[in-house]
């Protein structure tokens, strides 16, 4: 008789434990990402004094806002909602160079508020371009902005924006696999003339 009883309280503990009305709620999460394949393809326009490598994902278009220069261009990560808005300009004079410098960095700066870190990398290529590459961290509405120049003739500032509200924790996977295209791009950029 004992037996019987311990297999009821037994059986009727295992039933019991098998309920789900007490199971917790599932915390949030995002979407998986598939990355595509990394192949790359040369950037070349007739409007720009500039070439650089590109990802085979990239999709260069002139930028249409009213009044832009031809040599506006974007490069649009349809993939990932995200754009590259890159601005040529001619640098006419030191004090021209200087300014687009100091708005580069007043840009970059723009995001204090929201931005948990700015990280500033220097560097120089085998190209004759050196700049500045700003990495923001944090829920802003840019993540990475950048600078290149010959420091004569030829000034080109970059900056990713992503097409929807901005959250650290979902696109920091995105940041990370497009900040590798950038460092490429950079690495490959080399001035026509």
């Amino acid at each position: 008789m004992f037996k019987l009883k311990y297999y009821i309280v037994l059986i009727s503990l295992l039933a019991y434990s098998c309920d789900d009305s007490n199971s917790l709620p599932r915390r949030t999460g995002y979407p998986k990402i598939d990355f595509p394949q990394r192949e790359y393809k040369i950037y070349a326009s007739e409007f720009n004094p500039y070439q650089f490598v590109l990802g085979s994902y990239g999709i260069v278009e002139q930028d249409q806002a009213k009044g832009a220069p031809k040599t506006w261009s974007n490069i649009i990560y349809k993939t990932f909602n995200a754009t590259i808005h890159l601005t040529y300009n001619d640098i006419s004079s030191k004090k021209a160079f200087d300014d687009m410098v100091n708005d580069a960095h007043s840009f970059a700066y723009k995001h204090t508020t929201k931005a948990d870190d700015i990280q500033e990398q220097y560097f120089k290529t085998k190209n004759r371009v050196s700049g500045l590459l700003y990495q923001i961290d944090g829920n802003t509405a840019s993540s990475i902005q950048f600078f290149a120049t010959d420091s004569s003739k030829h000034y080109l500032r970059g900056a990713l924006y992503f097409n929807s509200r901005p959250n650290k924790d979902s696109i920091a996977p995105v940041v990370e696999f497009l900040r590798k295209d950038i460092d490429t791009l950079i690495q490959t950029l080399k001035w026509n003339n």
